[in-house]
């Protein structure tokens, strides 16, 4: 077995252990008037859809954190120098550490529209996922705080319909993002071999 072979065991190994430890191992079909496979299986759904919720809010918000301060901070840049400066000076350590990390998902959207010009069906994507994650997040059982909190666009959440509909859009979302990162990636270039 070569190096990559052991990386790949080790690793499979690893999520094994990972899965058991979040209690979300395979679960042998015990038939279908078993409770215990029943409530477990979907106990182990709506908790991968919640990491699946939760991580991709997460991801959206770094991708948000990055363009604002992207837009406030390296966009005037001339040369390389002159970024290494602002990014060590206290404005920037300000802002980011005391900032950025404090403000809400939300607040980033209305920063980013600013700048960017956001079309409404990412908007309002944007929007409902805030809502979703907010509710998975505050409450074990999301659905006592009312149905509605748990669909998305009309979709129970913790169905694969919903889910694949959530991951639909945050696929768009994140490809708008990264268009925009991306774009400001290359000014910043263009600007610090000037």
């Amino acid at each position: 077995m070569n190096q990559r072979e052991k990386k790949i065991n080790k690793d499979q190994l690893e999520i094994d252990s990972l899965l058991k430890l979040v209690n979300l191992q395979k679960i042998t079909d015990k038939g279908p008037s078993d409770i215990y496979t029943f409530t477990n299986l979907e106990g182990q759904k709506r908790q991968l859809i919640r990491m699946m919720i939760l991580e991709s809010y997460l991801q959206i918000d770094a991708k948000m954190s990055i363009l604002v301060t992207d837009f406030l901070f390296h966009h005037c840049q001339d040369k390389h120098e002159d970024m290494v400066k602002i990014t060590n000076s206290k404005e920037y350590l300000v802002f980011t550490d005391k900032l950025l990390k404090e403000m809400p998902f939300i607040r980033k959207v209305v920063v980013i529209k600013g700048f960017i010009a956001v079309p409404s069906d990412i908007t309002s994507n944007l929007n409902k996922i805030n809502d979703l994650r907010n509710a998975i997040a505050h409450s074990l059982i999301p659905e006592n705080l009312g149905n509605e909190r748990v669909l998305y666009k009309g979709k129970k959440v913790f169905s694969l319909e919903g889910a694949k509909l959530f991951n639909k859009d945050v696929s768009k979302i994140m490809t708008y993002l990264q268009k925009h990162f991306v774009q400001a990636f290359k000014n910043n270039k263009k600007l610090s071999h000037k």
